[in-house]
């Protein structure tokens, strides 16, 4: 049984030396805005340093712990600012796991 809070990784035995990859595919089930530019998505799947969210037009990177959106609470919780100006209706998730469903927002 793989928990909701997996992400994309090796899975080794105790005494398995290569292991195999696990796959998570992210999940987008809801999107809160916070009423200015930020918003928090939530799902599984989702993964910090490696998650890009991509809208129509443009996509927001998570290159580092440091910068860009944010995965929090085991992998199921993302919170992002922006991008400015760009349509948010619908946005897809992508890791190195894979790209999530496309995911209507109900936003402009």
């Amino acid at each position: 049984v793989v928990p909701p809070t997996a992400s994309t990784g090796t899975v080794r035995l105790e005494r398995d030396r290569s292991g195999i990859t696990l796959q998570i595919v992210p999940r987008v089930s809801a999107f809160t805005p916070d009423g200015g530019s930020g918003f928090t998505l939530t799902g599984d799947g989702f993964a910090e340093g490696q998650t890009e969210v991509l809208f129509i037009s443009a996509e927001m990177a998570d290159y580092s712990r440091a910068y860009g959106p944010d995965t929090y609470n085991s992998s199921t919780r993302l919170a992002a600012s922006g991008p400015v100006g760009v349509s948010r209706a619908t946005l897809r998730v992508r890791t190195p796991g894979g790209t999530s469903a496309e995911f209507n927002t109900g936003q402009p």
